[in-house]
């Protein structure tokens, strides 16, 4: 369990808190969408969950292990993997599968056993055939798998995506997150997604809202839906889905309250 007491957090040099108290824990095996506006505090919160920050107060536990600690810091470091906005920061070699064995190589394992993970993590995420390609000539969307991928090889307990949709068209926005969902069924992986697009959320089992660093809700996508005033105040809004949904019903068309997917929807008009 990802478990973070009473946390807050200042930048240097700033007179400001990034995020203020925040109490939370993140289990094993859940997925999460963490949401907010610009300037919440989620991109904060991510990098705290695996060490790369440390709280100005409070405590941030990783399966026990607290980041204050220098061993702490390791442990989270190698249970909680990231894969940012930009893929290109996390790029380190030339071909893909050269850039994916780097996380398994450092970890001191031998060539048969990163030999291994490096070809199933590949396989996972569906760019084995680019595993002799050069990084350069990949599309944005390639160089996220590779990111995801190299993430995976190293067998995390945990993975945050922090807004590592954002820049990706939609169709392979959408091959993305369901292949994230896919690979959450088969790992069993406690994923966080750090996102500010709601439509996300529709694969989370929970939400999390902050706003101006503080923690303003924690529950299911479906009450947070049910909770305009909240959103509203948070600089949020409802997914065009739900969005849709509720206009059809208010003309009179019985559709579900929360429809997880536009096949859902569909299945009901066709009715």
């Amino acid at each position: 369990m990802i478990f973070l007491d009473d946390v807050s957090y200042r930048y240097p040099g700033s007179d400001r808190l990034a995020l203020k108290g925040i109490s939370i824990s993140f289990p094993p095996r859940e997925m999460v969408g963490v949401v907010g506006p610009n300037g919440s505090g989620k991109s904060t919160l991510a990098r705290l969950c695996n060490g790369l920050y440390l709280p100005t107060s409070g405590r941030v536990l990783v399966d026990g292990h607290d980041t204050v600690s220098r061993q702490g810091r390791w442990e989270a470091r190698r249970r909680v993997g990231m894969v940012f906005q930009n893929p290109d920061n996390q790029m380190v070699a030339t071909t893909v599968w050269r850039d994916v064995a780097f996380g398994p190589e450092n970890l001191g394992w031998d060539r048969a056993e990163i030999r291994r993970r490096v070809d199933e993590a590949l396989e996972l995420v569906g760019i084995r055939d680019l595993a002799s390609a050069p990084i350069h000539l990949l599309t944005p969307g390639q160089r996220h798998l590779v990111a995801l991928a190299g993430v995976l090889a190293m067998k995390p307990s945990y993975l945050i995506l922090d807004e590592a949709t954002v820049s990706l068209d939609a169709d392979t926005r959408a091959s993305v997150l369901r292949m994230l969902g896919d690979i959450h069924q088969q790992r069993g992986l406690g994923v966080i997604i750090i996102t500010h697009d709601m439509s996300e959320l529709a694969l989370a089992d929970r939400a999390v809202v902050l706003d101006a660093g503080r923690l303003c809700f924690d529950g299911s996508p479906r009450e947070l839906f049910r909770k305009p005033d909240l959103l509203r105040s948070a600089g949020l809004e409802p997914p065009p889905l739900h969005q849709l949904a509720a206009e059809l019903r208010r003309l009179g068309v019985e559709v579900p309250e929360e429809p997880r997917t536009i096949e859902e929807l569909v299945a009901c008009l066709a009715r």
